[in-house]
């Protein structure tokens, strides 16, 4: 089955957001802080067309867009995973940030989706950090499940929907810090679903 070929190696540009790429310093237009109340228009969305023009997403625009030339995407890459979108939702109000990411996946090998979960599970054991996977599920070509990744000084929570495409393999995240993810678990909720595997030309 082919998504099986998900590998907890994913997980590192989880870390990477961060901890070593540090997010918290990309440099954001002026936000009006002192505004305590959300704006009242109507809501717009951006949509996101992977390159391959097999998977399409739709975001709201209160996530900033970080382009490829404002910050090195090949950062958050890891062997088995590319950079496509990156875009990052600011709450002034409770000062709280949330952070979205798709990446096409590419494993060489095909593994059992058990081993590949329990390798996730484990994987930070050696950097001692507690990874735990949440209401896995799994339909036809889609795995949707969330994670909470403890260590040192913080924890992460995050929602995450794998979607396999006739030649692709692409993941959707979307995460914070934990103790901020009831704030945006609406939010993630409307953008995973937006999600279409799309025939490409």
């Amino acid at each position: 089955m082919g998504l099986g070929l998900v590998g907890w190696w994913h997980y590192r540009s989880f870390e990477k957001a961060l901890s070593g790429v540090k997010p918290f310093a990309l440099n954001f237009p002026e936000l009006d802080f002192e505004s305590e109340e959300e704006s009242q228009e109507p809501e717009t969305f951006q949509e996101f067309l992977v390159p391959s023009g097999d998977l399409k997403i739709t975001y709201p625009d209160s996530w900033q867009r970080i382009e490829d030339s404002e910050f090195n995407f090949t950062t958050l890459d890891t062997e088995n995973a590319k950079t496509l979108f990156y875009a990052i939702r600011v709450r002034p109000k409770e000062t709280k940030m949330a952070w979205l990411i798709v990446q096409e996946l590419n494993f060489g090998e095909e593994k059992g989706l058990e081993k590949i979960i329990e390798k996730m599970r484990t994987a930070g054991d050696d950097r001692e950090i507690e990874t735990e996977i949440q209401d896995l599920e799994v339909k036809g070509n889609i795995v949707q499940f969330e994670i909470t990744q403890k260590q040192a000084g913080y924890s992460t929570r995050g929602k995450e929907k794998i979607i396999l495409t006739k030649d692709s393999i692409y993941s959707i995240l979307i995460f914070s810090l934990a103790s901020d993810w009831d704030l945006f678990r609406e939010e993630t909720e409307q953008i995973l679903n937006s999600a279409q595997a799309l025939l490409a030309e």
